[in-house]
């Protein structure tokens, strides 16, 4: 009867020795999966952002030159507030 139950204990931890490893392999493959998708969504919004920065410089670029003095005068004020600003904190 003793072999029995020492039969039937080492069958059980045999299972479940083979249930970790299964568990551990399906882990590696999720975690790897899951990696490869998340570059894979870096790459998509790195590809958005280059084209959204892309089409923002188009966009100044074209209101510099419909409105080249309202553009300048924009500039020399933001610079100006900038500048008051960064020496009030000083």
């Amino acid at each position: 009867m003793a072999e029995q139950s020492t039969d039937a204990l080492r069958n059980e931890i045999n299972q479940l020795r083979e249930d970790v490893r299964r568990i551990t392999n399906t882990l590696k493959e999720v975690t790897a999966s899951t990696g490869e998708e998340t570059v894979e969504q870096m790459r998509e919004r790195l590809g958005r952002a280059k084209e959204q920065a892309v089409e923002a410089e188009r966009s100044v670029k074209k209101q510099v030159e419909e409105h080249p003095l309202t553009s300048v005068l924009t500039a020399f004020v933001g610079g100006l507030i900038a500048g008051l600003l960064l020496h009030s904190r000083r």
